[in-house]
This record gives C-alpha cells, structure tokens and sequence, in this order.
C-alpha cells in the first residue's frame, strides 16, 4: 500500500515550461510504464532509496544524490528495498537557462542521464535552494517566476 505523507502540489510557470514537486511517500511504487516528456527532469532524492530506469541502464538514487534525465529520454522509477522516500521533482526546459548552460552536451556526455553524488554541503546548498523555489512557487510574490528561475540557475 502507498500512502503520501506530504502534500505534493505541482507548481508550474513559464507557461509550463518549468515545473517542481515535493513528494514524501511510504510503501512500494513503481511506474506502471516508462515514459518521456518534452522537458529535461530533475530528480533530487532527500531521503531513501529509488530505482531509476533509464537509457537500457538501472541506477540506484540514493539520498542525497540527484539525477538529470535528458528530454524525451524513455525512464521510470521503482521503489528498492527502502520503501519510504522523499524527493523533489523538477522539469524543465533548458532554454530557460542562462545560454552557458544551455547546452545539454556538459551536462549528459552523450548518455540520457547523468548522476550528480552530492556532498554534504552540496546537499544542504541544494536543498536550500530548492525549498526557496518552492516557497517562492507557493507564495507567488511579483516576479515570483524570475525568482525562481535565478534560484534554479543558481542550482
């Protein structure tokens, strides 16, 4: 049985072309197909355990680890043996990043996805910012959409 322990609203701006989620979630899930989207996914895991599967590949995401999935690149997720995870969710579109950042070549060399292990500064970095997305996402201040986007370039 899956249950969400968290409330997991779906923030998108920029005319959908960037959206982020916060999930907590206990019990075994899986996908029941893989998917693609239009958009690059990123994928930062807080706390557990989740199986990734992406470009013939099985990756293990482990907490504090975060994983960037090229657009239109066929994935899906499964529980592991740690049933109980929390993540934060990212799509986006890449031509919303400053043109240095843009190109998708620095960051997949040639693969459909690339694992990013954080260290724990780089965690605690991550996760501030991106809760400050979310915030800034939920209270909707003017140019709340900018702030967000400087906040994600600055991730």
């Amino acid at each position: 049985m899956t249950s969400l322990t968290s409330p997991n609203h779906k923030y998108h701006i920029e005319e959908d072309r960037y959206s982020i989620q916060h999930m907590k979630r206990k019990g075994i899930t899986a996908m029941p197909r893989p998917h693609s989207h239009d958009l690059a996914e990123l994928y930062y895991l807080i706390q557990g355990e989740r199986v990734y599967f992406v470009d013939d590949r099985v990756i293990t995401v482990h907490k504090g680890e975060l994983i960037l999935i090229s657009g239109r690149e066929l994935h899906s997720t499964a529980s592991s043996e740690v049933a109980e995870f929390e993540r934060i969710l990212i799509n986006y579109d890449p031509a919303l990043l400053p043109p240095s950042l843009q190109n998708e070549a620095i960051w997949f060399h040639d693969r459909g996805y690339r694992l990013f292990k954080l260290t724990l500064r780089e965690q605690d970095e991550a996760e501030i910012l991106m809760n400050r997305m979310l915030e800034e996402c939920r209270l909707q201040r003017p140019y709340y959409e900018t702030s967000v986007i400087a906040l994600f370039s600055e991730l």
